[in-house]
């Protein structure tokens, strides 16, 4: 079965290592970026299952990025994670096409919460809960929104 791909998206060297580490044991994670920019470039490029993305980064922001890529690569399901967990923040990620939202520090088991989060975005009616790459394109069988929104609580 294949592994979900992930893209990993921080403007902090020390918080992409540390999403790396701990998301690639289940993950598969194909890329790092460090800024909005680069993560459309990375998307389009390596065409991740699940994005994860900082929301404040120098030049172009996550949600900024987020917008560009929901016409160009639909399928891709994005979860932010930020320090900013205000409603305006918050509604502007969904607006831009987030399928999940968490906030650092808000919570001791945060990568777990990522985790499962990410999980059930992955998650399908087949048999075994994923369809394996050989039966579906990169993020075939995806929602699009989600019913509920996590924020890390």
């Amino acid at each position: 079965m294949r592994k979900p791909r992930l893209l990993l998206v921080d403007d902090e060297p020390a918080m992409r290592q540390l999403l790396t580490g701990f998301l690639s044991e289940d993950y598969d994670v194909v890329g790092t970026a460090q800024d909005g920019a680069t993560m459309v470039t990375a998307a389009l490029h390596l065409k991740p299952d699940v994005i994860v993305s900082d929301i404040e980064m120098p030049g172009i922001n996550g949600i900024q990025a987020a917008r560009q890529l929901d016409g160009l690569l639909p399928n891709v399901r994005i979860v932010f994670l930020s320090s900013h967990g205000d409603g305006e923040h918050v509604a502007a990620a969904f607006a831009a096409g987030a399928a999940g939202y968490l906030v650092k520090g808000e919570s001791p088991d945060l990568l777990f919460k990522l985790s499962r989060t990410i999980e059930s975005l992955c998650n399908t009616s087949a048999p075994g809960g994923r369809l394996s790459g050989a039966d579906r394109a990169p993020g075939a069988g995806f929602r699009k929104r989600p019913n509920t929104i996590d924020l890390g609580r």
